[in-house]
């Protein structure tokens, strides 16, 4: 995750790149406080298996979900205001499961029934997370590669949405999209994921994540 440098000039920041769940290596948090505003973000990704290198795979999503509920229960000074947002590679399809159990809208995805998207899907659930895709903005796919050729390992190559952000009160949320490719001088088959909260690090802005 980006933020900009603007947002964080004097403020406390915290960089937790050790923590990891079902030996996945994908796990950076982020913590800033600054002008009465608690700010962690969540920054996962959730990878494949590789020659000699195993997944627990539900152990680490379980890991990742429970962190952020304990991260969005934490408790603050008087006065400060709690933002908790979880930005992830889940490499994961949710489409209809992305339904939290109160959602009053529905999104209307494509009907997904594997068990990483199930187990992701009551992850979220239990810890009282709503994924921010399809609540605000028009999101297009988040896994869109230029060629469509299969795969060297025989994985799915077609567009898709298996990027999220995740956070426990969608009332923070401004503005949320997708970024395309030519914004960024990055070689990636994913587009990056933006929000605009109405976090305040800098006192006035909102915040661009």
């Amino acid at each position: 995750a980006l933020v900009r440098n603007e947002l964080v000039a004097g403020a406390k920041i915290r960089v937790d790149k050790s923590t990891t769940f079902g030996d996945c290596e994908g796990l950076i948090l982020l913590s800033i406080v600054q002008n009465g505003s608690d700010l962690e973000i969540i920054h996962a990704y959730h990878e494949w298996d590789r020659p000699g290198f195993k997944i627990d795979h539900k152990a680490f999503l379980t890991g990742l979900l429970n962190k952020f509920g304990r991260s969005k229960n934490r408790p603050v000074k008087k006065n400060v205001n709690k933002y908790t947002y979880l930005c992830m590679d889940a490499n994961v399809r949710l489409g209809q499961l992305q339904e939290n159990s109160t959602t009053e809208i529905p999104r209307d995805g494509e009907l997904v029934t594997s068990s990483w998207a199930k187990h992701l899907a009551q992850e979220i659930d239990n810890n009282d997370g709503f994924i921010v895709h399809g609540w605000a903005g028009q999101i297009g796919f988040t896994f869109d590669p230029e060629t469509t050729k299969k795969r060297v390992d025989g994985r799915p190559n077609g567009r898709s949405i298996i990027d999220y952000i995740v956070t426990d009160n969608l009332d923070t949320i401004i503005e949320a999209s997708v970024v395309e490719r030519a914004a960024f001088d990055i070689d990636s088959d994913h587009k990056a994921l933006f929000i605009r909260s109405t976090c305040r690090l800098n006192g006035g802005k909102q915040s661009d994540t």
